[in-house]
């Protein structure tokens, strides 16, 4: 329940309307555990000394490998546009209103809705002393920016490259494996969120989420029956994103 603008009680639901969404059923085959590699799985620099969240933590997960700190560090960029996507949230958001001169950032806004279908916009954070009455008021515009499909599947990617490397308890030298070394390293050096380099590889990977809480289970490795009976092998992030297996040269063994 949040409370409105004009101080009334609503309810509020994150996630689409029922059977908006076709439901897709993960079973969980294992949980995967944590491993030390003597090289950074991402860049393959010697003796890693950054602990890696897999999952970031900020999406539930617990520290389970190492890696190098630019990889930890530079690619944080992407994992909160991840969190974004997870959360159905916007974070690059402005307000103007004639009544104010200037555009006004906004903090993180979440998106709901109410179960009649109205749409909903909850305010995650504290606001421009500005940005109160301008949203307020009769009239205002929002320049909004959702999460890039680029930069949240590159961080997907990440986590299920690094969780396919701890199932493994290797890491792999394959052509996919390189293919996604590559990208990850590209989107690390990138100067700016602007300059993160296209990765088709991510664009063309499919992601599932619930809009639930993260469980216990930082990563598990799962599978999801096609309509053809045959099964595909997909990674469980914290319960809340599902990943399918990044290295398809490099099959787990169930």
């Amino acid at each position: 329940m949040v409370r409105g603008d004009d101080g009334q009680l609503l309810e509020v639901r994150n996630g689409p309307a029922d059977g908006d969404t076709p439901a897709v059923q993960l079973t969980l085959v294992r949980e995967i555990g944590r491993h030390r590699f003597d090289r950074c799985p991402i860049c393959l620099t010697p003796d890693p000394g950054s602990e890696e969240h897999v999952p970031s933590a900020a999406l539930g997960g617990r520290v389970l490998t190492s890696t190098c700190a630019p990889c930890n560090n530079g690619l944080g960029r992407v994992e909160a546009e991840l969190i974004d996507w997870r959360d159905d949230a916007l974070r690059h958001t402005r307000a103007t209103a004639d009544a104010v001169r200037g555009a006004r950032k906004l903090p993180r806004l979440l998106r709901r809705s109410t179960p009649d279908g109205q749409f909903v916009l909850i305010v995650d954070g504290s606001m421009h002393p500005d940005a109160e009455p301008m949203l307020k008021g009769h009239e205002f515009s929002l320049l909004l920016t959702p999460p890039d499909p680029n930069r949240y599947k590159l961080a997907a990617l990440k986590h299920a490259y690094l969780a396919a490397c701890l199932e493994l308890r290797s890491i792999p030298e394959t052509p996919s494996a390189d293919v996604i070394r590559r990208d990850l390293r590209g989107a690390r050096d990138a100067t700016s969120r602007a300059g993160v380099p296209v990765s088709q590889y991510a664009r063309s990977m499919p992601l599932m989420r619930t809009h639930g809480q993260p469980t216990e289970t930082s990563v598990a490795l799962a599978v999801v029956r096609r309509p053809d009976g045959m099964a595909e092998i997909w990674i469980a992030l914290a319960g809340t994103i599902a990943v399918p297996w990044p290295l398809p040269d490099c099959p787990p063994v169930i």
